[in-house]
């Protein structure tokens, strides 16, 4: 957390398709003031200026001097490396080439920029539920992302670069995926995946459609969204063996539409788990939703 004798950090949470913008007071533990929601910026020479207004009116609308603030973080769909450099941003390449630490500057208070995967991981433990220090976050959204916490500690890996279970493969010489590889968990249970689907099916590219279809019961619908089901449990159920945690939070945009979702998903987890004591392991779907990045922004060190 940042230092005492600031109050605020501003957290950035950027999706394949929405930036989520929140003003975070940290004295105490963290509490969202403001935030603000808007298309992702994809043209990079749009991007430093699009943030930077987005944080002089969070600013401005709550009446907080940057001096207040301790930071500013912001979190990307992608692998971010020691020095903030962002790479395998395969939903936003133009944000590779794009200096976020410039941001920092147009209001001089300096940045850190994270995977976004771990901004939610810090909300959903720090925020929600600091008792427990094992446990895993599975996000899907417009892709997949994963984050841990073992033994009371972050898992980042030996680069930082920890959690690409979006690019697991899943389906050899399955379809095309965004990296470049065939198969991987995204091309067959992400939002992207879903909106592909929408759209064959006649739904226009709306997942809320395709899901409704599902719990309708519809031939089509059906079989796609239980496929993903299938694979996430199969993915949830591999990671419960590994890394045995005390509890398994399910969250992101696709996650958000439908508690059945959640429910199947941790069913089928669970069948795959196998043996019975690991397969009793809790899960859940989040309870902060999309907060839990802007308030995990209050954690980062």
């Amino acid at each position: 957390m940042v230092s005492e004798d600031k109050q605020f950090v501003i957290s950035i949470d950027v999706g394949a398709t929405k930036t989520h913008t929140g003003l975070v007071a940290v004295n105490g533990g963290a509490r969202l003031m403001a935030s603000a929601l808007a298309d992702t910026v994809v043209d990079e020479e749009a991007v430093l200026v699009r943030l930077g207004a987005e944080i002089d009116g969070l600013l401005k609308a709550s009446g907080v001097s940057p001096h207040q603030v301790g930071q500013v973080v912001i979190g990307v769909p992608g692998m971010v490396g020691p020095h903030g450099e962002i790479y395998n941003c395969y939903n936003l390449p133009a944000w590779e080439r794009v200096d976020l630490s410039e941001v920092g500057r147009l209001i001089d208070r300096p940045v850190r920029v994270v995977r976004d995967i771990r901004l939610a991981t810090l909300g959903e433990w720090r925020v929600d539920r600091g008792e427990i220090n094992d446990l895993i976050v599975v996000y899907v959204g417009s892709g997949i992302g994963l984050g841990g916490v073992a033994g009371g500690r972050l898992l980042v890996g030996g680069r930082g670069m920890a959690g690409e279970l979006g690019h697991w493969t899943m389906v050899p010489d399955g379809l095309p995926c965004s990296c470049g590889k065939r198969g991987c968990l995204e091309t067959v249970a992400s939002g992207w995946s879903f909106k592909q689907a929408a759209e064959r099916l006649g739904h226009e590219g709306d997942v809320g459609a395709l899901i409704r279809g599902w719990r309708a019961g519809w031939h089509e619908e059906a079989s796609t969204v239980n496929t993903a089901i299938r694979y996430l449990g199969m993915a949830v159920g591999n990671l419960i063996k590994l890394l045995d945690p005390a509890r398994v939070i399910l969250g992101g945009g696709v996650i958000d539409q439908s508690p059945e979702l959640s429910q199947a998903i941790a069913s089928a987890a669970q069948d795959h788990a196998a043996s019975r004591n690991l397969a009793d392991a809790q899960i859940e779907r989040s309870r902060l939703g999309n907060l839990a990045p802007l308030l995990g922004g209050a954690w980062v060190e």
